[in-house]
């Protein structure tokens, strides 16, 4: 079972345009509702593409409330710490003319520590059958920022390998628990390291601190690929049209199912970076298997530098 954490979930709307125009009334054509945040879309990638997955993350007031039972109905399993403070709502807009995807997004809610210690206690108990760890997305205020490297840490200790998908402190303080694989585009890079690198100097910097692979996505231009004394570039087919949001928490669900088969790096990372393509026009992690695999046998072979 792939174990995801994600404690910043979020009640999403989608507002679908034929053109959005700034400081004018816009009319919708199609407006979805659907759970999302970074650990909810990671967990559903990987169940639609055939992989038994779970999330552990917060939730609370009405929004909390319609969020579970939405992720019951995806039958997506969801261990839900209760919190006071109601579940963020976030909303998606699409301007069809232009192509252009614009995110409003809220910041995660406080978290009392009494909610993160049963987060915890609840994490102990899924990770003791767990195969996979994953810790995606922010961490909410109050909590501690160590969390996901006191998670890799227990997990460390049973023989169970973890992908990192984090920013900021959280990502820089999960280094030294040595993550199987740390997944992060060119700009978390850049704002984790606090320098503007290039993709090879940043998983340089990365791996110094100890960790199996780096692999960091960079929009439509090349992904970088980083491992033992490795660093290779890897070339995606052209743009694919709509909504990306949910392509890089596809592609931390397809580097899971990756090493839970045992492929090598190299093969896990052209799966992911399928995956992430195959998420784009549906969005949130809503792809197929079948799509995963053709836009992988797409992905041009990687060049060692």
């Amino acid at each position: 079972m792939i174990l995801v954490v994600g404690p910043s979930p979020s009640y999403q709307r989608v507002w679908t345009f034929e053109h959005f125009k700034l400081d004018h009334v816009n009319r919708a054509q199609i407006v979805e509702a659907l759970p999302s945040g970074k650990g909810v879309n990671c967990a559903r990638a990987a169940r639609r593409l055939g992989s038994k997955a779970e999330i552990l993350t917060f939730l609370g007031g009405e929004t909390g409330e319609w969020v579970q039972q939405k992720l019951h109905e995806e039958d997506l399993p969801a261990h839900v710490i209760r919190t006071a403070v109601p579940t963020r709502s976030c909303h998606t807009l699409i301007d069809r003319l232009s192509g252009f995807v614009t995110e409003l997004v809220e910041e995660p809610c406080s978290v009392a520590s009494t909610d993160e210690q049963k987060y915890r206690t609840k994490f102990e108990e899924l990770l003791s059958r767990s195969d996979l760890l994953v810790c995606i997305g922010s961490i909410p205020r109050g909590m501690s920022q160590t969390l996901y490297r006191d998670f890799i840490r227990l997990a460390n200790k049973r023989g169970i390998p973890a992908i990192l998908d984090a920013q900021n402190d959280a990502l820089i303080s999960a280094l030294e628990m040595k993550p199987a694989v740390v997944k992060v585009n060119h700009r978390e890079l850049a704002e984790a390291l606090k320098a503007k690198l290039s993709p090879e100097q940043g998983i340089q910097e990365m791996l110094k601190h100890g960790c199996g692979s780096v692999l960091v996505t960079c929009g439509s231009e090349p992904a970088w690929l980083g491992w033992d004394e490795k660093i290779m570039s890897i070339s995606l087919p052209g743009m694919v049209s709509g909504n990306a949001t949910g392509s890089g928490d596809s592609v931390c669900a397809g580097l899971a199912i990756a090493l839970l088969g045992k492929r090598s790096m190299a093969d896990a990372a052209r799966y992911a970076l399928g995956c992430g393509i195959a998420n784009v026009g549906f969005g949130y992690g809503r792809l197929s298997d079948d799509s995963a695999r053709h836009w992988t046998k797409n992905i041009e072979r990687l060049s060692d530098l």
